[in-house]
């Protein structure tokens, strides 16, 4: 009869907690101390950071969005910690966001997951984010008015930076190693995620 091994259940334990921390509500409480009972009633009606910043001020949606991010970081960063590999920290981390997303604090719901996935990538795919952040940089240049679509987009690109570094020019000394395809492949899916949880506010109008 199979047993299960060590790393099977190393495995399904970060990833559990990464989904637990994931869920932890900060923009629910940063609301609350803003003076917003709930940010699910105002705004967007989406428990994220912007819809903090719309509610409860800038301050407080700046230091949401950095509650968020860390959730993603944190878990990585324990998997790091550890001594576990990438494999097992990127899929952690990409827990975290679903935990964000669908928190069962929340009913079940959450906010988009754009901070999180962020804080997550960051810690496998730091130069490739300061590619994205260009990119929206120069989005917001050319329409200033959809700055949250551009960010989207930006984002999207991730995946296929990821998969260029390292890869299209192999011997370039200023481009970062080749990057593991779980860490690929996570973003991927993590960008999908993100179109499929803002999707309705985009059709809606409300945005974030």
């Amino acid at each position: 009869m199979a047993t299960t091994g060590p790393h099977t259940v190393t495995f399904a334990f970060m990833v559990v907690a990464g989904f637990l921390v994931g869920s932890v509500p900060f923009s629910l409480w940063m609301g609350r101390l803003g003076g917003v009972r709930d940010v699910r009633r105002h705004g967007s009606r989406n428990p994220g950071a912007a819809n903090v910043w719309k509610s409860a001020g800038r301050l407080l949606g700046v230091a949401t969005g950095a509650l968020d991010a860390g959730k993603g970081a944190a878990v990585v960063w324990l998997s790091w910690r550890l001594g576990l590999p990438d494999e097992v920290a990127v899929w952690s981390g990409a827990a975290a966001v679903v935990g964000h997303d669908y928190s069962p604090w929340l009913g079940w719901r959450g906010g988009k997951g754009g901070a999180t996935t962020a804080g997550m990538l960051a810690c496998f795919l730091f130069p490739e984010l300061l590619i994205v952040l260009l990119l929206w940089l120069a989005w917001c240049a050319i329409d200033p008015r959809r700055k949250f679509l551009g960010s989207i987009a930006a984002v999207s690109m991730t995946p296929i930076l990821a998969t260029m570094s390292g890869r299209l020019f192999p011997d370039a000394p200023f481009l970062p190693p080749a990057r593991p395809w779980s860490v690929v492949i996570a973003s991927a899916l993590l960008v999908v995620l993100l179109w499929v949880r803002v999707a309705p506010g985009l059709k809606s109008g409300t945005g974030s």
